[in-house]
């Protein structure tokens, strides 16, 4: 039977599934689709089979350990970690169809993501009040495998998978870390990706928007019984494309030898393409899953922001020369995993992964022969040249790249007695290539175009993790110590170089009577330079964090959590960026604590008109500033101990309450970030802005519901900031309406 109604859909990703009558009640009174609503299911190709195995029958479909291939596992699981996580499923989701990472992420307390260009392509996401900057500093995974382009050689190539075609996300902070890689000084954050269904399926979603958005996401799969097992697959496509909301003046260059090259849009199109295949054989010990998947964007995007008076006058438009800078890359990810259950009590899971990134950011670098930067936008004849008048040129640059990860990975679950023993090794070969490329430089005198060839270069990083972890159970308390170890040898176009990092942690978690927890522990995180900065002698970045918590729940079906945490950071570490215009360097020590609160509860029915009200709040408090003074030229230049860190809000917080009718559902959100100080010297800032979000969705059947949703509904005006040159607007008001069916 298919449900229209589930409580995952409104109760926060962190609400621990008690049974209580209001919840029997509601699964009573309403229905849900389940196909998206399925936590993850993993998948694999079995071509080659094994020896034979017991023949089994239909009822015998084996049921994966699904936490095997994540980080927590499922929603039920948040509530058993011995540290702070959260965990997003699909029907939360689809309340409001987000496709922007940022808006979907901005829900999880401790979680603070930077915007760029408006559409969540390219998030800057810090955990904790660590550096939020191409996201360098948080572990960034899909189904378990490291999806970043580089994540030992160019940790800073920020880079998100496609948000929109994912099922769920998995967000770990804490010191529930330690067996998660390579970078745990901010945490880590799993994308789960379409599970192949439990019996035949096909899903369909269309939307329509403003500035002609168009999404739309197919997947269809179905589980085949066999006599020797059970064959399950997966296909799916997802494609965005809109025409951008910012504005493009190009009036200036009509006429002249530019006007026929580059483009008038602001937007993008963008398409993912995946298939997945799983084989398990009968005998439920082993299972097998292959996912091969693709994906091309092609966006009209830049590195070039607004001065601060042109924001003033239009947030949203964009200089007359941005009109040749575009994002040209496609993104092949693959992987070939194994599960053995070896007996009752031990367990095996091994991944072979290989992911190619292509990219070539052709965009501006240079102004009248100076560097791209938020202080050159202030030059008036920077700015006259940008908008295509007067005298002057710009430079664009090719910056094509290729990243090539390929690794193996596996991790032994043993019990014994109280004893649950986990231990796992990743072997990781990352390859950053810049691949030759030119430099155009084009003339606003006479209007011609110029090319100089330039060289490119390599690195590369050879790496071993190493984990293990005991949770020993005492009845009431738990308690998990671990150990981790990283070695890294680097080669820096030639230069070669290594590092070495041991962290410890340990965690636990205490069950009061009545069912409260007390939970905590301490973990030690790093941060890794990479070859460029180890070649010139960075150290890794490392740090001492604590965490305490305190969640209850209560059979009116109040839930609340609230924890504390507090990071202490040695050799804080910048890396090399050109689009950040930062110099790697270590430049001394920084704290960061505050508090996490979140609750949920369900105000039932109003009136006897709404069959359930219910009502969610998670909140941020952050205090982060230098402990010593920082040198250079760039952003994270001229702290004095005390100051804040940049773009790391005090206060931030998504509150958002829906009333569900019998075939109705309508929600409210509204997400609130505080000001920001841009720079490390506190010198400027922009100002806090909230944001509100409704959504509705009509059911008509099982099969068939239509939505719409409106974000930004007051058409709020706001930065969302000043990186990588000049002001950054968030996007206005939009509008979308849309269509699901499943069959």
């Amino acid at each position: 039977m298919q449900l229209r109604f589930s409580l995952n859909k409104w109760i926060p990703a962190y609400y621990p599934l008690h049974s209580n009558s209001l919840r029997k009640q509601l699964m009573k009174q309403h229905t849900q689709k389940t196909l998206r609503g399925l936590t993850l299911a993993t998948f694999a190709l079995g071509t080659s089979l094994l020896t034979a195995q017991d023949e089994v029958g239909a009822a015998d479909v084996p049921v994966q350990d699904l936490e095997a291939f994540s980080v927590i596992g499922s929603k039920e699981k948040v509530s058993e970690l011995q540290g702070s996580g959260y965990f997003l499923d699909s029907t939360e989701l689809e309340v409001f169809q987000h496709t922007d990472i940022t808006s979907i992420l901005r829900t999880v307390p401790g979680v603070y993501v930077r915007p760029e260009e408006g559409y969540g392509l390219f998030p800057n996401i810090s955990l904790r009040g660590v550096d939020a900057g191409r996201s360098k500093k948080v572990t960034i995974m899909e189904d378990g495998i490291l999806t970043a382009p580089s994540p030992f050689s160019d940790p800073a190539a920020y880079y998100s998978p496609t948000a929109g075609r994912m099922s769920g996300f998995e967000i770990l902070k804490g010191s529930s870390q330690v067996k998660h890689g390579p970078q745990t000084t901010g945490g880590v954050i799993n994308y789960l990706s379409t599970p192949i269904p439990q019996g035949k399926a096909t899903d369909l979603t269309l939307s329509y928007g403003s500035q002609s958005e168009i999404i739309g996401h197919l997947t269809s799969g179905d589980l085949i019984q066999k006599e020797t097992g059970t064959l399950g697959y997966l296909v799916e496509v997802f494609h965005h494309q809109t025409d951008g909301w910012k504005e493009l003046d190009t009036t200036n260059l009509l006429g002249t030898a530019f006007a026929g090259i580059g483009s008038n849009d602001t937007g993008f199109e963008k398409t993912d393409y995946m298939v997945k295949l799983s084989w398990a054989p009968s005998g439920n010990r082993h299972y097998y899953e292959f996912k091969a998947g693709y994906t091309e964007l092609d966006g009209d995007i830049g590195y070039t922001g607004l001065s601060t008076a042109d924001f003033a006058a239009n947030p949203y438009q964009r200089y007359a020369m941005t009109r040749f800078d575009n994002m040209d890359s496609d993104h092949t990810r693959l992987y070939l995993r194994h599960q053995f259950n070896i007996n009752e009590k031990t367990k095996l899971t091994s991944s072979i992964f290989y992911n190619q990134f292509n990219r070539d950011w052709y965009k501006i670098s240079k102004i009248n022969g100076t560097s791209l930067s938020t202080a050159a936008l202030e030059d008036p004849t920077v700015l006259d040249t940008l908008n295509g008048i007067g005298a002057g040129n710009i430079t664009l640059k090719h910056n094509d790249r290729t990243y090539t990860v390929r690794g193996i990975q596996s991790k032994l679950n043993h019990e014994m007695g109280n004893h649950s023993i986990e231990g796992g090794v990743r072997y990781t070969y990352d390859v950053y290539d810049s691949n030759p490329y030119s430099e155009d430089v084009y003339d606003l005198s006479n209007y011609s175009i110029t090319n100089t060839a330039e060289s490119g270069s390599s690195r590369n990083s050879k790496a071993w993790e190493f984990y293990v972890q005991d949770s020993i159970d005492f009845g009431k308390l738990d308690v998990t110590p671990g150990l981790r170890y990283t070695t890294v040898d680097y080669d820096h176009q030639g230069v070669r170089s290594d590092i070495e990092v041991t962290t410890p942690g340990i965690s636990f978690d205490y069950t009061l009577e009545g069912g409260a927890e007390i939970f905590g522990g301490y973990f030690r995180g790093q941060a890794l330079p990479g070859p460029s900065g180890r070649s010139k002698g960075d150290e890794e970045e490392t740090s001492d964090s604590f965490e305490l918590g305190y969640r209850n729940a209560f059979e009116s079906g109040l839930y609340y959590e609230l924890v504390g945490f507090h990071t202490q950071f040695d050799n804080m570490l910048a890396t090399d960026s050109i689009g950040l215009n930062t110099t790697s360097r270590n430049f001394g020590e920084a704290t960061t604590q505050g508090l996490e609160f979140l609750a949920g509860y369900d105000f039932g029915e109003l009136g006897g008109i709404t069959s359930a009200t219910p009502f969610s709040l998670s909140a941020t408090y952050t205090d982060s500033q230098f402990d010593t003074a920082t040198d250079g030229s760039d952003f994270w230049a001229g702290a004095l101990p005390g100051n804040a860190f940049p773009y790391i809000p005090e206060w931030q917080f998504n509150a958002r309450l829906g009333f569900v009718f019998e075939k109705t559902d309508i929600f409210i959100n509204y997400q609130w970030v505080d000001e920001v100080y841009t720079d490390a010297a506190n010198t400027h800032s922009i100002d806090s802005y909230g944001l509100v979000d409704v959504s509705l969705t009509r059911y008509f059947n099982e099969k068939l519901r239509v939505f719409g949703k409106v974000t930004n509904l007051t058409d709020e005006e706001y930065a969302a900031s000043r990186l990588p040159a000049g002001f950054r607007a968030g996007a206005p008001r939009l509008y979308t309406v849309g269509l699901n069916y499943n069959f």
